[in-house]
């Protein structure tokens, strides 16, 4: 009663009390979240088994990537590569051995020396020499890999890329991939059309916070892709860049400080599989940013202040015959419990 009194008497002072109560509040819970991120993501974690295989998991995908380049740049990655070589040595040596080999980690592990015998095998094929020492040391380590996870990456055609772009649920998730060999066009009215499906993801109370900024002026894309850093040989094949932002003002409780993430997420996983339906090619790019370049982002694109960039969609049109990362998935019993 009293505070139902005081707020109708001195509303103001009611909203500077409130906001200031809030705002230690609101500390608090943010220094929760960077002790759970020093605490556990690859700063300082003391699993180092689960380390190890997340940080051979982060380093072969750009091989993989790198492998379906539509001009590949032979000899590329080495630096990479040969992090990926240690941490597979490390992994072979300290964990392999009381590792399950139904486990999603030998499963990782072994499609990684799988990435690295077909980069030497790609090599090989263009007549690209090598280092003696890193072919060495990756046949050095793949001696004795299962051969039931040697595997390349996915050459597929046009047709058959789309072929369940409007089959059953299950066929349709399953034939969608990121796609970095862009050819052509990616046309305003089905992107348009695939942001109209997309509007009916589900989000908090409906506060539907979603938006999306199409870029279309090449001047503008290639400053954009710039920025964004992830798109090295193939951002100049970009046809159309949607910017997805969730607009922050419709979230009001402290407990509520990731929700333009989750729900800007949600939207921007039916935004893909829609620009699938609509049989547009698209790749999404993070937006892993410095709070700099995030400035940077805003001043360039005049985007509201209100809005947070949730993330970036790369789209253009498909080539007769498309090259896509394999992007070994887990298996379905390491990611779910029953309690």
């Amino acid at each position: 009663m009293v505070k139902r009194v005081f707020l109708i008497m001195f509303p103001k002072l009611y909203d500077v009390i409130r906001k200031s109560l809030n705002f230690n509040r609101l500390k608090k819970e943010y220094i929760y979240d960077i002790n759970r991120y020093f605490n556990y993501s690859d700063y300082f974690y003391n699993n180092a088994e689960k380390r190890c295989i997340m940080r051979i998991m982060h380093r072969y995908h750009p091989i993989e990537k790198g492998l379906t380049m539509p001009d590949m740049r032979l000899g590329f990655g080495i630096d990479n590569i040969l992090l990926l070589i240690s941490d597979c040595a490390e992994y072979k040596i300290e964990y392999l051995p009381n590792i399950s080999n139904k486990s999603a980690s030998y499963e990782q592990y072994n499609h990684a020396l799988s990435t690295l015998l077909e980069y030497i095998e790609v090599h090989d094929k263009a007549g690209f020499k090598l280092d003696t020492n890193l072919v060495t040391d990756i046949e050095n380590l793949t001696d004795g890999i299962d051969p039931k996870f040697i595997c390349n990456q996915i050459v597929i055609s046009k047709e058959k890329y789309f072929a369940f772009s409007h089959s059953s649920f299950k066929e349709f998730v399953k034939s969608r991939y990121s796609v970095r060999n862009f050819h052509g066009e990616a046309p305003i009215n089905k992107l348009v059309a695939a942001i109209e499906i997309a509007i009916h993801s589900p989000s908090a109370c409906n506060r539907q916070p979603s938006r999306v900024h199409i870029i279309e002026s090449k001047e503008l894309l290639t400053q954009v892709l710039e920025l964004q850093g992830g798109n090295r040989g193939f951002g100049h094949l970009v046809d159309k860049l949607l910017i997805v932002t969730a607009e922050l003002s419709g979230y009001r409780d402290i407990s509520e400080r990731n929700g333009v993430y989750v729900d800007g997420g949600l939207f921007s996983m039916n935004l893909l599989n829609a620009l699938h339906y609509e049989e547009i090619a698209a790749c999404p790019l993070n937006w892993y940013n410095s709070n700099n370049n995030d400035y940077k982002l805003r001043q360039l694109l005049s985007l509201p202040s209100s809005e947070t960039v949730v993330m970036m969609i790369a789209c253009g049109g498909v080539p007769n015959n498309i090259k896509l990362a394999y992007s070994k998935k887990n298996n379905i019993n390491s990611i779910y419990t029953i309690r």
